[in-house]
């Protein structure tokens, strides 16, 4: 019971919306504006403000208020007469047996059926299957689309094209996952692996392998200071370059991937998508080149420690120079 009378407050509720958005609040609002300096100027960007009663105290000096009143009283009055007038006449007219009365009144009821043959009429014409206006321009747009936007032949010659690429896709990784591990001892084989693996995560396990291989730092009793300076900062730098190594194969595997996936979409992708698969293959072609260039950086480091190790080779073979110049001397004048 409690829900049958709930529902008829639901069927009430479009009337209900009805009567408040367009009766009570221009109402409310216009009561509300007469408390305002609103005028047609300043209404559209909301610039008014509240003046109280300065409206009302206003109206009897206000030469505006004569004339809008009579304006009002006019319209009002002047349609409410016309419409009664008229439309008594009218209902006298036709309570009466007069003669033609059925023809007046066939002609008088005549526009209340006009309109809706009207728009049955025009709905024909523009809803018609094979010359209807909105059918054409449908058609009109379609044909703009397959034949001048995007032409199938275009479309097709295009997925031809990421088809071709795929192929020379498949070459590059088929390439890329060459084996290339040569070393047959243990230390060395474990070592190479970890570089060979293309996984970030045996990055921390490169300094074990490398030391196992190339040895570690020789203790200060077996080296001077600026010997194991210049080992240190050597080892640091091949280490390095080994690991930033393992992580440019690892990017490499995911730009493959990410490339795949792409070729993949534009194969079957509608044409207004592609742009956008377009656009976000050259953000990856800019991610790759910045890969590329801190390659690039790390083959100048190595470069760099290289030339550094070569000084550091020359100056330690001057410094041995002099120390053997000064032992012989010191030899000779012994003798």
């Amino acid at each position: 019971m409690y829900k049958k009378s709930r529902a008829r407050y639901f069927f009430l509720m479009p009337g209900v919306v009805w009567i408040l958005a367009f009766t009570f609040f221009p109402l409310i609002f216009s009561l509300y504006l007469s408390f305002t300096n609103a005028n047609m100027r300043n209404f559209t960007q909301a610039t008014w403000n509240l003046v109280g009663f300065q409206n009302y105290a206003s109206i009897g000096s206000d030469l505006r208020v004569g004339e809008t009143v009579v304006t009002s009283l006019y319209l009002t009055v002047g349609s409410t007469l016309l419409t009664l007038i008229l439309g008594t006449f009218l209902a006298w007219l036709f309570n009466h047996d007069l003669p033609g009365l059925r023809i007046f009144r066939s002609i008088l009821t005549m526009p209340l059926f006009a309109a809706p043959i009207a728009l049955g009429f025009m709905g024909l014409i523009l809803f018609n299957e094979t010359s209807g206006s909105i059918n054409s321009i449908i058609s009109a747009v379609q044909n703009l689309f397959q034949n001048v936007v995007y032409p199938q032949s275009a479309i097709t010659r295009a997925r031809g094209l990421v088809g071709q690429i795929m192929g020379i896709y498949n070459q590059i990784r088929a390439i890329a996952q060459t084996a290339v591990n040569s070393a047959t001892l243990a230390n060395p084989r474990a070592l190479e692996q970890t570089l060979l693996s293309r996984n970030p995560l045996q990055i921390p396990n490169v300094s074990a392998n490398f030391q196992s291989v190339y040895q570690p730092l020789p203790p200060p009793t077996d080296a001077s200071p600026a010997m194991r300076n210049v080992i240190d900062m050597s080892d640091a730098a091949a280490q390095a370059a080994m690991k930033r190594a393992i992580a440019i194969d690892a990017i490499a595997d995911q730009e493959l991937r990410a490339a795949e996936q792409m070729l993949n979409e534009l194969q079957s992708a509608a044409p207004g998508t592609a742009p956008m698969i377009g656009a976000q293959g050259a953000a990856w072609l800019v991610r790759a080149h910045a890969y590329t260039q801190a390659a690039l950086a790390d083959s100048m480091r190595l470069r760099a420690i290289d030339l550094a190790n070569s000084g550091a080779e020359m100056k330690f073979n001057a410094s041995s120079s002099v120390n053997t110049r000064q032992d012989t001397g010191m030899m000779m004048q012994r003798r």
